[in-house]
This record gives C-alpha cells, sequence and structure tokens, in this order.
C-alpha cells in the first residue's frame, strides 16, 4: 500500500474572508476601544486578524464605518 493511501486525510476548510464593509465595522469597533478578541469572536476570524487591521498591517485602504452596528452576539445559554 501507498503512503500517501494510508495517512488518514485531513479535511480542508476554506478561511473565512472578510468584507470591507465588515473592516470598516472592525476599525470603527477597535476605535471605540473594543477588544480585539470579542471582535474575533463575533466575526469568526483570528484575534491576530483583528490585531492586524487595527496595526495597519493589513485593510490599510478601508476607512472606519460611519456608524457601527453592535458587536455582541446572544449565544443560547
Amino acid at each position: 500500500m501507498d503512503e500517501q493511501q494510508r495517512r488518514p486525510t485531513r479535511k480542508r476548510y476554506r478561511r473565512r474572508r472578510l468584507t470591507e464593509e465588515e473592516v470598516a465595522q472592525i476599525k470603527t469597533h477597535l476605535h471605540q476601544g473594543q477588544s480585539p478578541t470579542i471582535l474575533a469572536m463575533y466575526f469568526h476570524v483570528y484575534r491576530r486578524t483583528i490585531c492586524n487591521i487595527r496595526d495597519e498591517e493589513t485593510w490599510r485602504h478601508v476607512a472606519p464605518a460611519e456608524k457601527a452596528r453592535p458587536p455582541y452576539r446572544k449565544y443560547p445559554g
């Protein structure tokens, strides 16, 4: 049996892609003092992604939104 046939297959998931509108919302919330951890959970991305947006390492061309939606979801408890 071939080595590749014996290896268990891993599922590959697509990365979560943020839209420009979502990035504008993230920037607005960051300017308002919201935690990157909370924003990462809400937008289903890594905390590092939010920090990269905050530090302008990515998405430099997107301006903060005029009005921000609340970044909280009610989780079933």
